[in-house]
Parts: structure tokens; C-alpha cells; sequence
């Protein structure tokens, strides 16, 4: 399977979503050439078509994902930003690369250019909390950062 991690942006959004392309493959091999376990028992016998049509979305903060577009507002995330910002992923899975921004405004012809990915941003970021039962088990993990200090703690 190929995953792609991508930021997902609209007016006043950004959503740090993972894309999992529903292809079993046999690693270091002809990407095209499935592994027969796995492509019909874990794709094969969920309902995932064998050409790697279906790509799996999920969004990094709270674990909300699905594989079918139409799905979203029923997950409570609305009918606007990730049914077609999952449909433009879709289509363009291959021409996407880790980081990329998909822009929703830009698909919808409301924007020319893309937003400027937030990672670059310079700002006081308050970091999203995942679900965690147990909240003293990052104690050494502030909750406050720039990204500046980010940066320059993770990139040596």
C-alpha cells in the first residue's frame, strides 16, 4: 500500500490527513504485482477493487477516516471540505507527494493560488491533543511551540 501525508486546507482550515492507497504490493517489486493473501483477504474480501482505486482518507487528529467520499458528513465533518478535497486525492493520487497542500477554494475555482502550507508559518501553534487515556504519557512534550522551535529542535 502507498500512503501519502497530506494537508488538507480551506478557508479557515487546515487538516493533517493521511491518504492510503487500498493496493496490496510486494515491497521492493513491481508495485503492480499483488501479494495473493493479502490482496484477497484483506482487499479482496472488505469489497476494495484489486486496482487500487480506493483511497482511504484519514484525518491525523482524531483517527476520522473512510474510504468512500459520500461519508463525510456523516462522520460529522461536513459536506464541503473532505468529500472534495477526497475526490480531487482520488483523482490525482499518483501526482501527490508527502506534504503537498490540497487546497479546496483552489478545486472549487474560489481561489487561483494555493494556500501556503502552515508548517511554514512562523506562529505560536497550540499542538492538537490525539485521544490518549493516559495524559501523563507525554509529560516531556510542550503544549505550546513555535514552529521556529520546532524546526530547530527536530532538524539536527
Amino acid at each position: 500500500m502507498k500512503t501519502k501525508l497530506l494537508e488538507i486546507r480551506d478557508e479557515g482550515t487546515c487538516i493533517l490527513a493521511i491518504a492510503i492507497q487500498m493496493l496490496a504490493t510486494i515491497p521492493g517489486m513491481d508495485e503492480a504485482a499483488p501479494i495473493e493473501v493479502q490482496d484477497w483477504f484483506l482487499h479482496r474480501r472488505s469489497g476494495y477493487p484489486r486496482d487500487g482505486s480506493s483511497i482511504m482518507l484519514m484525518c491525523l487528529s482524531d483517527a476520522t477516516a473512510t474510504n468512500d467520499l459520500c461519508e463525510w458528513g456523516s462522520r460529522g465533518m461536513g459536506m464541503r471540505t473532505m468529500p472534495n478535497a477526497h475526490k480531487f486525492i482520488i483523482e490525482h493520487f499518483d501526482e501527490l507527494k508527502d506534504g503537498d497542500v490540497v487546497d479546496v477554494q483552489v478545486i472549487l475555482g474560489e481561489a487561483k493560488e494555493p494556500k501556503r502550507s502552515e508548517r511554514f508559518n512562523d506562529t505560536t501553534m497550540r499542538r492538537s491533543k490525539p485521544y490518549i487515556r493516559d495524559e501523563t504519557a507525554y509529560p516531556h512534550e510542550p503544549d505550546v511551540f513555535t514552529m521556529a522551535e520546532y524546526w530547530e529542535k527536530n532538524s539536527q
